[in-house]
């Protein structure tokens, strides 16, 4: 396989991947969820999931050689945004580790 195929099938996967996961949290997150205890922070856990969706979108977008290279202040706008929100995203994820420890199928 080429190096231009082999770059094309895993941003083809990556894609996908990404696709697949935002699917499945925003599936989860409208529907009852299998923790009742994220329905007593319903802003946090809304935070998190939409903020994690838009940085599931962008961060690949910073690995493009073709927007680095062409792209420069896009690239550096986009890395700056995607910094402030891995920080929100790591905040939130750290209140929902501690506030709501008992997360998933083992709580019961």
């Amino acid at each position: 396989m080429t190096r231009k195929g082999l770059s094309w099938t895993l941003a083809t996967a990556v894609g996908i991947l990404v696709l697949v996961d935002i699917a499945a949290s925003a599936t989860h997150y409208f529907w009852e969820p299998y923790n009742p205890a994220l329905l007593d922070f319903p802003f946090v856990t809304a935070l998190h999931v939409v903020l994690g969706g838009i940085y599931l979108i962008l961060a690949p977008l910073q690995f493009v050689c073709r927007i680095r290279s062409r792209h420069l202040a896009y690239h550096r706008r986009v890395g700056r945004l995607l910094v402030a929100i891995g920080v929100v995203l790591g905040a939130t994820a750290l209140f929902m580790g501690l506030v709501i420890p008992f997360f998933g199928w083992g709580r019961g």
